[in-house]
């Protein structure tokens, strides 16, 4: 497959290749590398961007990567040597599967959850309602996270991993990809021409959903997550059963209730997690819920300062020299993720001691 198609809808940037210098490698992706660039026709050079260069031999559905393109927020694309190359603006983020493998292998804290959900509905509802466009590549990786407490669904085509030299931590540890049987929803099996439906999205927030929680899926087959939804439905009708006539009544309301959490896989999460859950993964299409309607589920209600835990739980764990040095290249970065945290737990240590005289 060749790339021969240029793609510039402001034409602010240029398609020239001379017209970028690349400083260095800050990150990969399936198919591609991710360089930090100097854009020489910017103001004295200092207008930084990032170039996603990728293999045309690797991109598995050429047709579905042009229709991402269209919508993504790239800068430009153009040919060069047998590649295609992206431009997309250089910013402070990172993927919630490395922040997850760096502070929260076992998953995130469940309001922490509800923040990154929320999110990734909102740019699901833009993109069905108002794009007309059908992500399914909704997973850890796609999920870009900032040092200033934003969170953003990003495209298959933008999203990468960053690297950091010298770092002793192996993103490894959480799972970003959802396994192979699960991700495909019941209908696309079936009928495999479903492949672009807007409820395979949903299925995949469902999907998503269980990965943040767990730092990886926590079922081995389909048929032990049957198992488990089916269950998990006798378990709620059963639970409305033993509740007072006023309780069931507000149990099936949208309002902040949590009755009894549920314990599954070594791990406590409030009913109305899982409620979201079994909802985007109902097995038929049909009551299966739109994108649209999720982000005013009780589990969101539940949760309504989801901002200020995610930043408190999440972002004020990094020291702020992780977003910092997201503005250098790896070749630049004499730095360390175990050495800054030694350092701060040294610096603790030492508060602590010396307020105890």
């Amino acid at each position: 497959m060749e790339f021969n198609h240029v793609y510039n809808p402001t034409g602010w940037f240029s398609v020239n290749p001379n017209d970028y210098k690349l400083v260095g490698i800050i990150g990969f992706a399936k198919g591609a590398t991710v360089y930090k660039a100097k854009y020489l026709p910017g103001h004295n050079n200092d207008l930084t961007v990032e170039v996603k260069i990728f293999d045309p031999y690797r991109i598995e559905d050429p047709k579905f990567f042009w229709q991402e393109i269209g919508v993504a927020t790239c800068v430009c694309t153009f040919p060069h040597e047998g590649h295609l190359w992206v431009v997309m603006m250089h910013g402070k983020w990172d993927s919630i599967h490395s922040i997850m493998s760096l502070l929260y292998p076992d998953g995130l804290p469940e309001a922490s959850i509800a923040f990154v959900l929320y999110r990734v509905l909102l740019r699901l509802v833009n993109l069905h309602l108002i794009e007309n466009h059908v992500h399914t590549h909704i997973d850890l990786s796609h999920i870009m996270v900032s040092g200033d407490g934003n969170a953003e669904l990003e495209f298959h085509t933008l999203s990468y991993e960053r690297v950091w030299r010298n770092s002793t931590v192996s993103s490894s540890m959480v799972e970003s990809q959802l396994p192979q049987w699960a991700a495909p929803p019941p209908e696309l099996i079936e009928n495999p021409t479903n492949a672009y439906s807007y409820k395979r999205d949903v299925w995949l927030v469902g999907l998503t959903a269980l990965q943040l929680a767990y730092g990886r899926f926590p079922f081995s087959n389909r048929e032990s997550l049957e198992a488990f939804l089916t269950s998990f439905k006798d378990r709620k009708r059963n639970l409305r059963r033993r509740m007072p006539a006023w309780a069931s009544a507000c149990f099936s309301s949208n309002t902040n209730d949590t009755f009894e959490d549920f314990y599954f896989n070594g791990k406590i999460l409030s009913m109305c997690f899982w409620d979201l859950v079994v909802r985007c993964l109902t097995r038929d299409p049909s009551e299966r819920p739109y994108a649209c309607a999720l982000p005013l589920h009780k589990f969101f209600l539940l949760h309504q300062n989801q901002d200020a835990s995610f930043q408190r739980e999440v972002l004020d764990q990094f020291p702020a020299s992780y977003w910092q040095l997201n503005n250098q290249t790896n070749q630049e970065i004499n730095w360390t993720f175990d050495d800054e945290m030694s350092r701060l737990s040294s610096a603790s240590s030492s508060s602590s001691s010396s307020s105890s005289y």
